[in-house]
């Protein structure tokens, strides 16, 4: 079996040549010349009038239950514009954005690659920043804005988390194990998506 992307409809006919990569092709880079001359431009060399900075504060727990985030030191410091938190997210009306685990169709990727209806493909709530639980190392917390990229981080040191420390799972063989601490709690057994290849 061959896997193919290709830039036609789907449906149509595949031309060889232009357009059409198999996977495991090799693929010309085009970007690499300016990143080696040192000329590459990355989002932290852009400057725009008016702009402002952000700085995350991460979760320095695997798994926990977030008791509560102090943000108030950090929103009087200097600079500061905002510090916001899953909590504000849940306050302003917004909701979980839904983490589909199915990969797209290769020809059109806008259709599922196992169709709508596979029983096997969990999909599941993913918050931006939470405001219940920690779901692994380094997971935004907060988020601070603020007039210069110094003072965003200078009160991000600032928030102070409390975090119930819960059992975690750092392997794929802890996470399989019978009666593992969960990952995501709407993923049971730690699974998101189980597919049979012959």
């Amino acid at each position: 079996m061959t896997n193919e992307f290709t830039n036609h409809e789907r449906g149509s006919p595949a031309r060889p040549g232009k357009g059409r990569i198999r996977i495991g092709d090799r693929v010309l880079r085009k970007e690499d010349e300016r990143f080696l001359r040192g000329s590459g431009t990355y989002s932290d060399d852009i400057t725009k009038p008016g702009q402002c900075y952000a700085a995350f504060v991460r979760s320095p727990v695997p798994h926990g239950t977030l008791r509560r985030i102090d943000t108030d030191a950090a929103i009087k410091s200097d600079g500061v514009m905002a510090v916001l938190t899953g909590g504000d997210y849940i306050a302003d009306g917004y909701g979980p954005v839904v983490h589909r685990a199915i990969e797209g169709d290769p020809i059109d990727f806008r259709t599922p690659a196992f169709g709508g209806d596979d029983p096997v493909a969990l999909q599941f709530n993913q918050w931006p920043l939470p405001s219940e639980k920690v779901n692994h190392l380094g997971e935004p917390l907060a988020i601070v804005i603020a007039e210069t990229i110094m003072a965003a981080e200078d009160a991000a040191e600032r928030v102070v988390l409390d975090i119930d420390p819960l059992p975690a799972v750092i392997t794929v063989d802890q996470a399989t194990v019978a009666g593992a601490p969960l990952v995501n709690d709407d993923a049971s057994a730690n699974t998101t998506k189980r597919t049979r290849h012959s």
